[in-house]
């Protein structure tokens, strides 16, 4: 059984950008083994019912590293609404909720990689606010840490010869 048929509730904020959204068929590849378990994923451009009752809130990088200024200004307006920050963390109304990130964060400015698109776009902080990255709830460096013990059993369990 897959992680993802352990959790009875995905919900993804689905901005309105085609461009942006979850391709036909990996949306279809979720839901296949949720259906069996009785999972649900809900697409939805609204925050409040992204993070309401949430447990894990989990936010990615907008970006590749490397990409041109303008890219970055396009995904900040398409999904600075969607910054897992204070007010974010407050609508889940969970006082034990805990964030994830899959790193590296774009949230100061004190890293070239930090500043390049938060010069050029403005916002202090992209996916996920300095205040909530360093707060109590960020599960952020957990998750960061098990990723080499992850990596290390795929390639003990990889396919055989």
């Amino acid at each position: 059984m897959s992680a993802w048929e352990h959790c009875s509730t995905w919900v993804y904020g689905s901005p309105p950008s085609k461009a942006l959204r979850l391709r036909p068929s990996l949306l279809a590849a979720c839901r296949s083994p949720g259906e069996c378990s009785g999972a649900r994923i809900t697409l939805t451009e609204d925050v409040e019912t992204v993070v309401c009752r949430a447990d894990f809130p989990h936010t990615g990088v907008w970006g590749s590293m490397g990409e041109p200024a303008g890219a970055w200004r396009e995904r900040i307006e398409l999904l600075l609404r969607y910054q897992v920050n204070g007010k974010a963390i407050a609508a889940t109304g969970n006082p034990d909720v805990k964030i994830v990130h899959c790193l590296p964060a774009l949230h100061d400015r004190h890293t070239r990689l930090d500043r390049e698109p938060l010069d050029a776009c403005g916002p202090v902080g992209l996916e996920i606010a300095d205040e909530v990255s360093f707060s109590p709830a960020s599960f952020v460096f957990d998750q960061a840490e098990n990723r080499p013990h992850t990596i290390k059993a795929v390639l003990v369990a990889g396919p055989e010869d």
